[in-house]
């Protein structure tokens, strides 16, 4: 009977449920054996079946629990991954008067605020600071997209370009055009989003857009940069 249901549907459960039978029985017997209690075979197999169902009722209940504690450690471990593979770049500008370029300085740092790159760059001016602005954070997200991160939050200086960046509605038609390719290219990114710069000015990203005023090129570096 054994053999046979091993091969049958819930055959396990058969199987065990026999041996429980068995057990219940053998207590049965050793209880009219040697304490001279009579119990009714009927009562035998209620009490059999009325374990295995407690049984069945728990084992269920630490599958479920077991299910519930991975899928929990699973979307920890998810968040927890997400964050160590977030890039954060800062980025800050530079106008000076009479100069007709502006500089750009950005600092990338990963999960671990570890500085990964970091760019000082020189564009020509376009007459207002807010489309400068906003064509800096295009470069910046440019940039990112070339070193292949996926997880961005790039954090600016300017409120308004954020507020607007965020919102969409701006009144320029030029600086609503800049602003419109910053939506679009978010979704070159699995996560991109937009933050408020908060930082000393002695941070290496305002550093870095000085120093672009000074240079005849671009300058970028990799790894070693000192973290912003």
């Amino acid at each position: 009977m054994i053999l046979h249901a091993k091969t049958r549907q819930e055959g396990d459960d058969h199987i065990a449920l026999t041996v429980n039978v068995l057990w219940q029985i053998w207590k049965s017997r050793n209880a009219r054996i040697f304490n001279s209690a009579q119990q009714h075979p009927l009562k035998v197999s209620e009490k059999a079946a009325q374990e295995w169902k407690e049984y069945q009722e728990a084992f269920q209940q630490r599958i479920r629990k077991s299910t519930t504690d991975t899928r929990r450690q699973e979307e920890i471990n998810r968040r927890e991954q997400t964050c160590s593979e977030v890039v954060t770049q800062k980025l800050a500008t530079q106008h000076q008067i009479g100069n007709n370029s502006f500089g750009i300085g950005i600092t990338a740092a990963n999960g671990a605020s570890q500085g990964i790159a970091a760019w000082s760059l020189k564009e020509r001016q376009a007459g207002n600071k807010a489309q400068d602005n906003a064509e800096a954070v295009r470069l910046c997200m440019i940039k990112a997209a070339t070193k292949g991160w996926r997880d961005i939050k790039i954090r600016i200086e300017d409120r308004k370009l954020l507020d607007q960046i965020r919102a969409g509605k701006v009144r320029s038609l030029e600086l609503a055009t800049i602003i419109e390719d910053i939506q679009k290219m978010t979704s070159w990114f699995r996560m991109c989003f937009f933050d408020r710069l908060n930082e000393d000015i002695d941070s290496m990203c305002y550093s870095l857009s000085k120093i672009a005023l000074l240079n005849f090129c671009d300058m970028e570096w990799n790894y070693s940069i000192p973290e912003c």
